[in-house]
């Protein structure tokens, strides 16, 4: 795997771009072991969240805003999430392409 093109929105809603290359980049993103929310809509983007998030940082209102649609009810982000691409085909994250970040940025309009 080499390094590839993510976005972190912490949970006071700020976000950065940073370069993922692995399992520790990803856990490293989120702060802590990850869990992933599938975006159906947007099929090659993947938000990788703290599985423990919930009991250990603020609610995250940003990223529960971009995947919103694809949550249980009433079910929230806590904590940094971190968005990237995803290649269905190996499984593997890729670069987050830029019009499926943008389409998400519309999320928040």
């Amino acid at each position: 795997m080499s390094a590839h093109k993510a976005v972190v929105i912490e949970a006071n809603g700020q976000r950065r771009h940073i370069d993922v290359d692995g399992l520790d980049d990803l856990q490293a993103a989120v702060g802590g072991n990850i869990e992933g929310v599938r975006i159906r809509e947007l099929p090659n983007v993947y938000v990788f969240v703290n599985d423990e998030g919930k009991f250990t940082a603020p609610p995250n209102y940003t990223a529960t805003q971009l995947v919103k649609p694809d949550l249980q009810p009433g079910d929230f982000v806590a904590g940094p999430a971190l968005v990237t691409g995803f290649d269905n085909d190996t499984g593997e994250t890729i670069d987050l392409d830029p019009l499926d970040w943008a389409e998400l940025l519309g999320r928040l309009a």
